[in-house]
Parts: C-alpha cells; sequence; structure tokens
C-alpha cells in the first residue's frame, strides 16, 4: 500500500514559486493590511492629539457613539453619492477617450501624444534626479558615500 502524503506537503520544485511570490506577500501586507489593522487600532482609541501622549483603548464606544449620531447618515449618504459618481463619470470618460482614439480620424495621432506626454515625462524626470544625485563632482550620493569614508565610484 503506498503511503499518503499530508496535503500540506509541498513539492520541492514548488517551493521555489513560492519563495519568489514571499516578496511580493510581504509588500502586500505591509502596504495594505497594516494600515488597516492600524486604522481599526486608531477607530477604536480614545486619543486627543494635543492632549493626550498616546491613545487609549476605548473598545467599540467610538463606533457605537458613531453610528447615533444623526450627520452619520447624511455623510455615508454623500461619501457613496461622490464615489458612485467619480468613478462613473471617470469610467465613462476613459472608455470614450479610448473608443474615439483608436479609431483612425484626422487629429488622433496629435491627441494620442497630447495623452501621453504627462505619462512619458514622469520617468524623465526621475531618471534626470538619479543623473544628478549620482553626478560624481556634487551628486547627494557622492556626499553621503564621502561621510562614511567610502570613494564614490564614477558612475557617468
Amino acid at each position: 500500500m503506498a503511503r499518503r502524503r499530508s496535503p500540506f506537503f509541498i513539492h520541492p520544485n514548488k517551493r521555489v514559486p513560492l519563495l519568489m511570490m514571499l516578496p511580493a506577500l510581504i509588500v502586500l501586507v505591509g502596504v495594505g493590511v497594516f494600515p488597516l489593522g492600524n486604522s481599526l487600532r486608531l477607530a477604536m482609541s480614545r486619543w486627543t492629539l494635543t492632549k493626550d501622549p498616546a491613545p487609549v483603548f476605548a473598545g467599540a464606544e467610538n463606533i457605537r457613539e458613531m453610528l447615533a449620531d444623526p450627520r452619520f447618515g447624511s455623510s455615508l449618504k454623500a461619501t457613496t453619492v461622490f464615489t458612485v459618481g467619480s468613478v462613473t463619470s471617470e469610467l465613462v470618460i476613459g472608455l470614450a477617450l479610448a473608443l474615439l482614439l483608436s479609431q483612425k480620424r484626422r487629429f488622433t495621432s496629435l491627441a494620442r501624444t497630447i495623452l501621453l506626454i504627462p505619462m512619458m515625462m514622469t520617468p524623465v524626470v526621475v531618471s534626470m534626479y538619479w543623473r544628478y544625485m549620482l553626478n560624481g563632482e556634487f551628486g547627494v550620493i557622492k556626499y553621503l558615500l564621502s561621510l562614511v569614508g567610502i570613494k564614490a565610484p564614477i558612475w557617468t
């Protein structure tokens, strides 16, 4: 009779992809889960920023108080209307622009260029920042390396 393996056993060939996904999972937890948990912790705390040195746990008292507030319903309605309206209008405008720019018309190339210039400018500006930071004469990286006694290489 064949030995049955545990369902939690991971074959050695399948460990590599899981290990490769680990940095992305760590970033996802750091960017998504940690702020959510911190927000819940602060939502259940009493804290006057100018008076108290640290938040004091208050439990669900803040949430009960918020739900009992007569302004809560109107603010929730305003937030919902704004969110639905902005997402819908952005989707409709974006889809309409995409449909217009996908057709062969007279000024389509010019319109595409005008719309893509902001996206192209970002990498250009970032590369210029890096070029100045890595400058061999007056770059900030050279200065920081010299503070710890390391002679900066010639990057350019």
